[in-house]
């Protein structure tokens, strides 16, 4: 269409509309038209703008029945960097012990630690019952002889608890009892003690050592014809106690013979009014007895010791 003609086709329609206007059925038109634009065309929305249930460019979103815009359309947060932990807070109270695990494996076997310090010694223990004696290889070529009493008549001698002999010596120069201790197994030197003086007294000597590991000696009073005993008190037998332990005036002027039982007190064989007869030592010291006869026939010379049952044996002549 040219330009000349758009004026004159702008001009028709005017007319038209004009000439319709003034119709009724122009007026009819005309509102039908209006009820369109006003109403249904404009309906839902605001300032020419159309609403929307869902976001859209350009749109208008209603607010939701809590009077606030649907989450969907408002602008999405973004985190921002965590901040600095806090201070800590106290600690709660202790919660009830869990049931125990399962033990675990067992471990390695750790270093042995240095040995502790040697603590002190006990009490020393009673000594035993003698033992048995060895043979005496008298053929030994470094036997020596050691003159201990130049007026010895009857002796006896036993190992003492220092393991250095003890010996027992009747004096007959000048009737007195004597024990002799060694300084050494050899008996090269010695200390010699006088037991006894008082009468006649020391003859036949048997010495052993008790449960205490001190000797005790057994001998003859020929004065007053008692059975004595000499107890020591220290291992050289320096000191010592005597006991006239048969006083009956009858005990022969013979041997005797000690030895000690199982049960750690002396023993003393002896011949009291022709009977052979046992007394049994009721302390280690031996201060006392009770005597038993074992033979009423006459006899003169006895030997005891204790055999493999423990039980006392005795040899008579």
């Amino acid at each position: 269409m040219s330009r000349q003609r758009l004026p004159v086709v702008l001009s028709a329609a005017a007319l038209v509309v004009a000439v319709l206007g003034a119709t009724p059925n122009g007026f009819a038109a005309f509102r039908g038209v209006a009820k369109v634009a006003l109403f249904a065309r404009n309906a839902g929305k605001v300032s020419g703008i159309a609403a929307s249930k869902k976001p859209k460019a350009g749109k208008l979103v209603p607010l939701g029945k809590n009077g606030k815009f649907p989450a969907s359309v408002l602008p999405v947060a973004v985190q921002g960097p965590a901040g600095p932990e806090g201070a800590r807070g106290p600690a709660g109270p202790a919660g009830p012990q869990g049931a125990p695990g399962i033990q675990g494996l067992k471990g390695a076997k750790g270093t042995t630690g240095p040995a502790g310090a040697v603590g002190a010694a006990g009490p020393a223990g009673p000594a035993g019952p003698p033992g048995g004696y060895g043979l005496l290889n008298l053929g030994r070529a470094n036997v020596t002889r050691v003159t201990l009493s130049s007026g010895g008549a009857h002796s006896s001698t036993t190992a003492g608890a220092d393991g250095f002999p003890l010996v027992a010596v009747f004096d007959a120069s000048n009737n007195d009892l004597k024990v002799v201790h060694c300084s050494d197994a050899a008996c090269s030197s010695s200390t010699s003690t006088t037991l006894d003086s008082t009468g006649s007294v020391g003859r036949y000597p048997s010495v052993t050592v008790g449960a205490d590991g001190l000797g005790l000696v057994s001998y003859l009073d020929a004065t007053n014809n008692s059975l004595k005993t000499a107890h020591c008190t220290n291992a050289a037998c320096t000191a010592f106690t005597t006991a006239t332990v048969v006083p009956s005036g009858g005990v022969a002027d013979d041997y005797t013979s000690a030895t000690v039982g199982t049960d750690g007190l002396g023993l003393i064989s002896y011949v009291d009014g022709g009977n052979l007869r046992v007394a049994h030592c009721a302390t280690v010291a031996c201060s006392s007895v009770t005597s038993n006869t074992i033979d009423s026939t006459t006899v003169a010379y006895s030997s005891l010791a204790i055999g493999a049952d423990g039980l006392p044996i005795v040899s008579e002549v």
